[in-house]
């Protein structure tokens, strides 16, 4: 199933939230555990510490007290919205932390309206009442976290009994966690050992025998579950104990699920609301509470909203021309004309704004590969890279940056790099000066187009290449910041005020490349991904933040994504090379499909 056919198809399941969900913030102190949603848009949030339950109405930006403390709730763990009855159920259980007195775990349901308790009824047997998922018989089903079983909430009859008891449901003391059904399966996530077991609903609903879900790595501190379409999950990996949590889509059929991030480096998340588009998720940042930064003040807790990743068949493309192959150099003026261009020639292409392509430039020798465009609207010009990354049978060439007067479409520069420097990408000053990475060198250079001199502004280890390529993708923030990507390490580095350092991430990323702003400040960047084939569209929302970054997938599954150019209106132009056909799997361009730019809202 397409992500296209699939936003369609959660739309209709979930609804549609109202409002702006992006920016909600919770209560000083909330330290979230669960999340739920009415059908009219309006979300539910609960408390691990206040014994309380917070109401964020259709476009709010705040939330609002719902059910204060005092009501017997202990930490709010799963949350349920009953339309139908017109009531929330809430788990209850004792995690150490929250303010109210310890009770039995039990399951409280509250009138939507009113707030008034409506009933509660304690886990038989003792227990921890964790999560809450509506069954194909209208019933509700309940995780015990406690104990290797699944409980049953009967409706009609107001009771709760053991509908699934096995040992592959527990196996720890924290085990069985998130609970959601898909059709007439309920999947259970299990948070210590991070297993996801699969329990079929027999006709007359009684459970079958559990089994367990083959996945290819463990979950990290897998907690909520929800459904996203048919074959389709949603794991919310708070990653307690390794720091970086996760949203991961599951499409658990077949002889080895398949997870895909959504987001990653997330503080702690725990619970989240599935629409058609996106995806609200609430970051509980327990490692403040019970992990190895206890003690340490949390962050103001807000809701955090992110779009599901898309395939390249979802994405809106522009083919290029026939006979033109490898496109890596991009940049996309205000009328949306595109100047491209290709890894392995000269040639520069030109899309006008009603999407005839033209040839700018031919090439020659002077200009054999265009490995990243910049244009510099104010002196109407358009500045090159091209190295000689793919050398010619007659021997290397120097590695050169190049303008073009494009009131003239002539070469007016060809710059070859001092000591023998390999020009990969180029940012421009307001000045009109050219910043440069040297791939080879670890080092950043400015071409003054003042004085027409060269000068090294970092030279630094960090930027020095692993297995051929180094300092790759670069982008100039408005204040003069700049971010430069090693494609070897993996790593993203930040120069500021002088000084060049690590931008904290979850991973290393596969093959950095192509690096740039949106008009909202978030950093893009192009995940080349050379040796797995899976290249990605990333979005880092503050790149510029301290700790930990979170990153968000934008688009997966593209053929070598090498350089972008964004629009002022947030469109990303990408080009998806292909390269690692030539490189990797030794196919030639002749054999390769269509090639093409991707338009990407960022």
């Amino acid at each position: 199933m397409s992500m296209r056919l699939l936003s369609l198809v959660v739309a209709v399941a979930a609804g549609m939230l109202c409002g702006d969900t992006s920016a909600q913030r919770l209560p000083d102190g909330f330290f979230p555990e669960s999340l739920a949603v009415s059908k009219d848009g309006t979300m539910y949030a609960g408390s691990a510490t206040q014994s309380a339950i917070a109401r964020v109405a259709p476009g709010a930006s705040d939330a609002a007290p719902f059910i204060a403390p005092g009501s017997g709730l202990m930490s709010v763990q799963g949350l349920l919205v009953d339309d139908e009855g017109a009531q929330l159920f809430a788990c209850s259980a004792d995690l150490g932390v929250a303010q109210a007195p310890k009770s039995a775990s039990a399951l409280f349901s509250f009138d939507l309206a009113s707030g008034k308790l409506r009933g509660r009824w304690e886990l038989p047997e003792g227990g921890f009442c964790n999560d809450i998922a509506r069954g194909p018989d209208g019933n509700l089903y309940i995780s015990d976290t406690a104990r290797a079983r699944v409980l049953k909430f009967d409706l009609t009859l107001a009771r709760i009994s053991v509908w699934s008891e096995h040992p592959l449901l527990g196996g720890a003391q924290f085990n069985g966690n998130g609970i959601v059904f898909d059709g007439r399966v309920l999947y259970l996530s299990t948070f210590s050992d991070g297993r996801l077991l699969r329990i079929p609903m027999l006709a007359d609903s009684l459970a079958g025998v559990p089994s367990t879900v083959k996945l290819p790595r463990a979950l990290a501190g897998a907690d909520a579950l929800r459904y996203l379409a048919p074959g389709k999950l949603v794991a919310f990996e708070n990653d307690i104990g390794g720091g970086n949590g996760r949203v991961t889509v599951i499409e658990p059929e077949g002889a080895t699920a398949r997870l895909t991030t959504v987001a990653e480096g997330l503080d702690e998340p725990v619970s989240g609301i599935v629409n058609g588009s996106s995806v609200v998720i609430a970051e509980s940042q327990f490692r403040k509470l019970f992990g190895d930064q206890r003690g340490t003040p949390p962050a103001p807790f807000r809701l955090r909203t992110v779009r599901w990743p898309v395939s390249p068949d979802d994405l809106t493309s522009i083919a290029l021309p026939k006979g033109t192959a490898f496109p890596n150099g991009i940049a996309a003026a205000t009328d949306g004309t595109l100047y491209v261009g290709l890894i392995d020639q000269g040639r520069l292409l030109h899309r006008n704004r009603n999407g005839a392509w033209s040839t700018l430039l031919p090439g020659s020798k002077d200009i054999f590969a265009g490995t990243t465009l910049r244009l510099d609207t104010a002196r109407n010009l358009l500045w090159g890279a091209s190295p000689d990354f793919l050398p010619h049978r007659s021997g290397a060439r120097l590695h050169r940056i190049f303008s073009v007067d494009l009131r003239t479409q002539r070469l007016r520069d060809v710059l070859p790099l001092p000591d023998a420097g390999f020009g990969n990408d180029i940012a421009l000053t307001p000045e009109g000066h050219v910043l440069v990475t040297d791939s080879v060198g670890g080092r950043v250079l400015e071409f003054d187009t003042t004085t027409r001199q060269f000068r090294i502004i970092i030279d630094h280890p960090l930027l020095m290449p692993k297995n051929g390529i180094g300092a790759a993708g670069i982008a100039r923030a408005q204040d003069g910041r700049l971010i430069i990507g090693n494609y070897g390490t993996g790593k993203l580095l930040i120069f500021d005020s002088g000084a060049l350092h690590e931008m904290e991430l979850p991973r290393s990323l596969e093959n950095p490349d192509g690096l740039a702003f949106s008009p909202d400040g978030a950093l893009i960047v192009l995940e080349g991904a050379v040796t797995s084939g899976e290249g990605k569209i990333l979005r880092i929302p503050d790149p510029f933040a301290k700790g930990q970054r979170v990153i968000e997938v934008i688009a997966t599954g593209l053929d070598s994504p090498t350089n972008l150019s964004i629009a002022p209106d947030g469109t990303a132009y990408v080009t998806e090379s292909r390269i690692r056909r030539r490189l990797i799997t030794m196919k030639d361009a002749n054999r390769t499909p269509t090639f093409r730019i991707f338009k990407v809202p960022v």
